[in-house]
């Protein structure tokens, strides 16, 4: 179980709690959380 860290955003947080292990630092790639945010933002926008 990954706790969330309060510097990152809701998509990077989301990305790290989904691929971090608590033995080793994991940092989460700008361009990937950025994808995640449109990609959300386009899904909800769409009404799918």
């Amino acid at each position: 179980f990954m706790y969330p860290r309060n510097e990152l955003s809701y998509c990077a947080n989301f990305l790290h709690m989904m691929h971090a292990v608590p033995a080793e630092p994991f940092t989460v790639n700008p361009v990937f959380a950025r994808v995640l945010n449109l990609l959300l933002i386009l899904h909800a926008d769409h009404e799918q």
